[in-house]
Order: C-alpha cells, then structure tokens, then sequence
C-alpha cells in the first residue's frame, strides 16, 4: 500500500512563512494609533531625515496654519521638501522646544501650495505681508525656511533664513557658529512666546 503522505516541498514552508510574516504586519499595524488633536484630526508625525521620529512638530496643511493663526496663538514652521536649509533650521527649533519643554509645532511643507497658489497659503501671506518681500511683479514672497510666533493675535516672532550665497552649499553654512546662533534667536522667540514683553522683529 502506498503512502498517501505529500513530501514537503521547501516552497510550501516558504511560502507558509511569508503568510504568517504578512498576518503579524496586519495585525501590528492596525495596532497603530496616532493621536488626534481636539478636532478628532490625526495627528500626523513629521518625518524628516536629520530629526529624531519623536521630534516637537505635527505636519500642517494651509488650512490649519491659518485657523490657527486666526486663534490668535500660533507657533508655526515653514519648511520645503528636499531642502536641507529647511531640515536644519527645523533640528534647531526642535532642539530649543525640547529644552524648553514645548511641542505640537506646527510644521507646514509649503512645496505644493505655494507652487499652486492656494487660496489658504494666499491669506496666510496677506497676514504676513509686513514681513515679507516681493518680486518684480508685486507677488509676496515667503522665504523657507521662516518661522512665526503669534501670541494675543500678534505677531510677536518672525524669522526667515537669510538667503544663501548662491556658490555656497547648504551644508557649508550651516556651521557650528551659525547653527549655534541660529538657536539663539529661536530660543529668543520662545522666551517671548513664553513671557518675555519684548517683541522681536
């Protein structure tokens, strides 16, 4: 009588492997759960090469930006994609909101909207509009990286990146001195933010 017993094939266990590998990853990740703000939005993290994944900001659209900003209590960063200006500027702050025990920063990637011309990101330059520079048509400029502290419906803090000489890499810059310094006048914003009266322009 013959046995009626398959051999194992090694596919059949790999491929009875890498089934039991995809459940886990199902199962871990519908364990995931972000915060989400009073709003009931999710929170979403900002994921930024040189930043530690528990860094101080919350990723931003136009939207929330300017609904913050319209509160009267805003702190608000304003970065761009694949630039490293921004991701250094934004190490500092996350460094000097952590040495001061501060967090949910508001960070906005303004790659998308300022290319489009958001109506949103329009407004939020019409708020700004005394803090910025415009081109030879008349359009306002926002500079990126910048950062904006608002308390008690004022603008109280606003900073944006000197322009880089254009034969100089970002990372050349971006010296000990100047990244040093760079915190400095965060840390200055922060303390404004935090109580001290004088403005900072």
């Amino acid at each position: 009588m013959k046995n009626s017993k398959r051999k194992i094939d090694k596919r059949d266990i790999i491929n009875y492997v890498l089934i039991v590998l995809l459940l886990g990853c199902f199962v871990v990740i519908g364990k995931i759960h972000y915060p989400k703000d009073e709003n009931n939005k999710v929170i979403e993290p900002v994921k930024i090469s040189i930043l530690p994944d528990e860094n101080v900001f919350v990723k931003s659209s136009a939207n929330d930006v300017y609904k913050k900003i319209l509160s009267g209590d805003a702190i608000v960063f304003f970065g761009l994609s694949n630039s490293k200006n921004s991701d250094y500027y934004a190490k500092a702050v996350d460094e000097v909101a952590k040495s001061l025990d501060m967090k949910d920063i508001l960070y906005y990637d303004v790659s998308i909207d300022r290319k489009n011309s958001n109506g949103t990101y329009e407004l939020i330059l019409e708020y700004l509009i005394d803090y910025l520079e415009k081109d030879d048509n008349g359009k306002m400029i926002l500079h990126t990286p910048s950062f904006l502290v608002v308390k008690n419906n004022e603008i109280i803090f606003f900073d944006s990146l000197e322009r880089i000489k254009a034969n100089m890499q970002d990372e050349d810059y971006w010296t000990d001195y100047n990244y040093n310094l760079k915190k400095a006048y965060i840390e200055a914003g922060f303390n404004n933010y935090l109580g001290v009266t004088e403005i900072i322009k």
